[in-house]
């Protein structure tokens, strides 16, 4: 498989836009992220046609993710966002997808506050946009937890930083959103469920760590009712037992 991918740039042949394209898409795939970006930039250095352009930029954004260089990846999909005939793309939702992730694993590192402000801004912003397209009780559930997710990184960022009174309080507003997402979600619907688990094991810790013992017993008690065969049944178990210490 990537083996034969891998002559391709070593044996210097003329290989077609699409021969390339598979190429990145099988590297990518098999985390072979450098080479992968080597094989995009190779269909972007001779690509006309518009469809082909789009998806070997994303590609190659998803790749500069893949070897963790979150501010050129965070560049590259400003600029497939902004431009005038990629952001006609049903694409650019995928683009701003990736663009959430990108901004706030960038805001985690981040040391100044007025730019780790803006870069979970941008993530919360490219999440608004993809949440315009999307329908599915199950899709938005995601995108709720995704909405979760940044908070989390947020609030680890501010812990790192020591900014102790920030963190408290974002803490609050992740476990508003995780227990918005508990307490609206039909637990019967099988196509919520995977959402719904992990709402819970993302909301449970940090109950815990805001102290609010009680209310994490109960929950820790509802999720294994829920599934007493669920994923997170150790960490749950675990959890419950320190919500019971903690009263």
């Amino acid at each position: 498989g990537v083996a034969k991918y891998r002559q391709m740039f070593a044996a210097g042949g003329t290989y077609t836009e699409g021969q390339f394209m598979a190429a990145a898409r099988a590297l990518e795939e098999n985390k072979e992220y450098d080479m992968s970006l080597q094989a995009y930039d190779k269909v972007l250095a001779s690509a006309k046609d518009p469809g082909q352009i789009a998806n070997a930029r994303l590609g190659r954004a998803r790749a500069l993710v893949g070897v963790k260089k979150y501010t050129e990846a965070h560049k590259a999909l400003d600029a497939f966002i902004k431009d005038k005939e990629l952001s006609k793309l049903l694409l650019v939702v995928d683009a701003n997808l990736l663009l959430v992730e990108v901004a706030s694993e960038e805001g985690k590192t981040e040391k100044d506050d007025n730019e780790r402000t803006r870069l979970f801004n941008a993530a919360v912003d490219a999440l608004k946009m993809v949440k315009k397209y999307r329908t599915k009780p199950e899709e938005l559930a995601e995108l709720d937890l995704m909405a979760g997710e940044i908070l989390l990184r947020k609030q680890a960022a501010e812990k790192k930083l020591g900014l102790n009174e920030q963190a408290a309080e974002t803490r609050g507003k992740a476990i508003v959103a995780f227990q918005t997402m508990i307490m609206s979600m039909d637990p019967g619907n099988a196509a919520l469920a995977n959402a719904l688990e992990k709402a819970y094991f993302y909301c449970l810790p940090l109950l815990l760590e805001h102290k609010k013992y009680k209310d994490a017993e109960e929950d820790c008690e509802k999720y294994l009712s829920l599934f007493p065969d669920g994923r997170y049944k150790t960490d749950v178990q675990n959890w419950l037992n320190q919500a019971r210490i903690g009263q």
